[in-house]
């Protein structure tokens, strides 16, 4: 359950999402992508095919290829983009004809972006997009989900535990407690890594208090 959360973005701001596990991110992720209703407040986001979520499993059909997934893709997604698609595929080289049930977790996650990043979406929502990676595909996720968002002015929300991601790629930085933002920061006022995670031992620790009253004037 969330509680009194809020959060607003401009374009080319990639958000980085941390919390422990029960701590709400995929409940707030959810709610933004419309999966889930809620009791009070208001979404302000452009049409629904204008979001792309990406989760740490894949919600495609498993027994379908590559090819027959593009052509179900082409008849949901308004703007949907082949040619875009398709180049993303050969990026990754991942095969056109081979059941999708067949694919790594690697692989599955490729395909996952690969879509994503093929609908002209403004608004990315990645829930865990590099958990359980290698890093070398980890850094390749990263790098080009850091360049669509500038090649189109888009905003992310990247969920993850790892601070490494954050580091790599967010412009801003939110702790999640159970349910609450109870850290918000800019990522060029944060001087490293090991000052993040001593924050974060704090908050778990109910050692600081965050007010969003103070953040709310600067963070966008």
């Amino acid at each position: 359950m969330l509680d009194s959360v809020s959060l607003s973005a401009n374009r080319n701001n990639i958000i980085g999402l941390i919390g422990n596990n029960g701590a709400g991110k995929t409940t707030f992720i959810k709610i933004i992508a419309r999966l889930i209703s809620i009791d009070s407040g208001e979404i302000n986001l452009p049409a629904q095919d204008k979001i792309a979520v990406v989760f740490d499993h894949s919600p495609f059909p498993s027994k379908l290829t590559i090819n027959e997934l593009e052509k179900v893709l082409s008849r949901l997604f308004l703007a949907w983009q082949t040619d875009r698609f398709f180049s993303y595929i050969e990026y990754f080289d991942l095969p056109l004809d081979v059941s999708i049930n067949n694919f790594s977790k690697g692989m599955s996650m490729k395909l996952n972006i690969s879509v994503a990043l093929s609908h002209q979406a403004q608004v990315l929502l990645l829930d865990e997009p590099t958990s359980g990676l290698d890093p070398v595909v980890r850094i390749e996720i990263l790098d080009i989900i850091k360049s669509y968002v500038k090649e189109n002015e888009a905003v992310a929300v990247i969920s993850t535990h790892i601070l490494d991601d954050i580091e790599k790629i967010a412009t801003s930085v939110i702790v999640m407690h159970e349910g609450k933002f109870v850290f918000k920061q800019e990522a060029e006022e944060i001087p490293d890594m090991d000052y993040l995670e001593k924050k974060i031992e704090d908050i778990m620790k109910n050692k600081e208090k965050f007010d969003d009253r103070a953040f709310s004037e600067r963070f966008i």
